[in-house]
């Protein structure tokens, strides 16, 4: 999602509000940034299979020496609002018939081995 002027302006607020201290890069310590005006997502890891995945929507600001990035919550900045839950959605999964790999060496014993006995 793009940030709107005032929704920069709004994040450069918050930042001159909430970043105390120096303003120096981690890095290569300079102090140039800038405000991307973009919302990005970070997804929650899962292993499960589904669909529905936890999202937290971040702001990025860049060094533009040496391109360090730092993320801050759009929730917490306010530039984006919380949406109303989802219910997650369930992804088919393949079917696979109950017991195979019994009856595949079910089938093995009765096939003839060619050039053997069964």
């Amino acid at each position: 999602m793009e940030l709107s002027q005032e929704k920069v302006k709004h994040v450069k607020e918050w930042l001159d509000k909430h970043w105390t201290g120096d303003h120096n890069c981690p890095i290569c310590k300079s102090n140039v940034w800038q405000i991307v005006g973009m919302v990005y997502e970070i997804a929650r890891f899962t292993t499960e299979p589904t669909t529905a995945k936890t999202v937290f929507p971040i702001v990025n600001i860049v060094c533009q020496t040496c391109a360090y990035t730092m993320s801050f919550n759009a929730l917490v900045i306010g530039v984006v609002e919380q949406q109303q839950k989802q219910e997650p959605v369930a992804v088919p999964q393949p079917h696979v018939a109950a017991n195979t790999d019994a009856r595949i060496e079910e089938r093995q014993k009765q096939e003839p081995v060619a050039g053997g006995k069964p």
